[in-house]
């Protein structure tokens, strides 16, 4: 057998519905954090404790990179994605529409993408980290990488198929024994 065979299979519809649930669970506890901080910001409040990172969590939550176009908060933002990946895993669990969960994957690339970003905000710029974001860009992160599979499955079936089958081929072209 040889070693990149391992790598050489499709997805079945119940790893589809597995990673749905992961992504369901994920995107439920981002919306918490995100409805949470949204919540704090427009009750002009202070997040208060912040388990991890000291004064972080206020000092990022107040800071002119906490909000888009000077009014909207960015953890609103982070209500509309979590609450959009999942109403897509949703829909699909109930329907079986496919389309639905590229549309997840694609959204999922680019709320991981944000997530980068803004940690890079808060470690570079803003010089403080925030539990409650951080613990957000980690779930983005992790629903990212649920859903790479779907993302690189449903572009093109067969040429992923093709191109996992050959890049296996060519990195592992020996036989185990």
């Amino acid at each position: 057998m040889k070693i990149g065979e391992a790598f050489n299979h499709k997805p079945t519809e119940n790893s589809y519905a597995t990673i749905g649930i992961f992504v369901v669970v994920l995107s439920a506890l981002g919306l918490l954090i995100a409805g949470y901080l949204t919540v704090r910001h427009f009750q002009h409040a202070q997040i208060g404790v912040c388990p991890v990172f000291g004064d972080g969590c206020d000092i990022v939550t107040s800071s002119k990179y906490s909000v888009l176009f000077g009014f909207l908060p960015l953890a609103l933002l982070g209500v509309f994605y979590y609450l959009t990946i999942f109403t897509a895993q949703t829909i699909y669990a109930f329907s079986g529409n496919k389309t639905v969960l590229e549309f997840s994957a694609y959204i999922s690339t680019m709320g991981a993408l944000f997530s980068v970003y803004l940690l890079y905000l808060q470690g570079f710029v803003i010089g403080a980290y925030c539990f409650y974001c951080v613990s957000s860009a980690i779930v983005s992160l992790l629903i990212f990488l649920f859903e790479i599979p779907l993302l690189g499955f449903y572009i093109n079936e067969k040429i992923w198929s093709w191109r996992v089958e050959k890049s296996m081929t060519i990195l592992f072209d020996k036989t185990t024994e």
